[in-house]
């Protein structure tokens, strides 16, 4: 029984890989998401994000379905479903006379429902430059195109 145990539990553990594929997900100028095949080392998927991509800093959902990426200088976060190349998440972190940044500082909830960031504020005064108390952001993963800090 033990044995047959141990059997079922290697094949199932064994399939998991062939299951999942391995995928390599990264950023490059000017504005795309690459998606690779670790195994075969083919392009799954080129999506254009159409903002600036670089530093390029991703985090992906636990299903790793959706990266989640810091656009436009660290400003903003965009989720993309890697098989589609559909934009279904966006914060839009600076507005106003106050622009947000979020130096590498990106990361997804275990549940995958919630998208944590800081965020470095500075308000432009027509003077001079305001630092800010960084903030602690959590939005909801499933917020949408205009997403806003819960």
């Amino acid at each position: 029984m033990k044995s047959a145990l141990f059997a079922a539990a290697a094949f199932c553990a064994s399939a998991l890989p062939l299951a999942a594929g391995d995928l390599l997900v990264t950023v490059a100028r000017p504005s795309n998401l690459y998606v690779f095949d670790a195994e075969d080392r083919s392009v799954k998927a080129d999506c254009d994000l159409g903002a600036n991509v670089t530093p390029g800093v991703i985090a992906m959902s636990p299903d790793n379905r959706i990266a989640y990426v810091l656009l436009n200088h660290w400003q903003d976060v965009v989720g993309v479903d890697i098989e589609t190349c559909e934009k279904v998440f966006l914060a839009a972190q600076s507005e106003g006379d106050v622009t947000r940044r979020s130096l590498a500082s990106l990361a997804v909830s275990e549940d995958g429902s919630q998208i944590y960031t800081v965020r470095n504020p500075v308000r432009k005064n027509t003077d001079r430059y305001e630092v800010m108390q960084p903030e602690f952001a959590v939005y909801d993963a499933s917020a949408g195109l205009e997403a806003k800090p819960s």
